[in-house]
């Protein structure tokens, strides 16, 4: 394996230059069976995904709910948005069936 990371990472620069790189980020659209059943449909659709590349950390922003997850090796956390809080609370009450 430590081979094929180094064929890889030659391929791209070398590991100079991805070290030079600190964060990443993509403009996702996640969907599917699972959320229809939980009757959530598109809680996912217009999210972004930005990762701190010399951390462990995550973060997940939920725009359309005013949802921010974040991921780290100690914590998951649920943080509301105040632009968007209201919506996220009308969405979050709905029973489930």
């Amino acid at each position: 394996m430590d081979n094929l990371l180094k064929i890889a990472t030659d391929a791209h620069g070398g590991l100079h230059a991805w070290n030079r790189f600190e964060n990443l980020g993509a403009s996702v659209s996640i969907g599917g069976a699972l959320w229809e059943q939980k009757q959530l449909p598109g809680l996912f659709n217009n999210s972004r995904i930005n990762l701190k590349l010399h951390q462990q950390q995550v973060m997940t922003l939920l725009p359309d709910i005013g949802e921010r997850i974040v991921f780290t090796p100690d914590q998951v956390s649920c943080r509301e948005t105040a632009r968007y809080a209201h919506r996220a609370a009308n969405i979050l009450r709905r029973p489930v069936r």
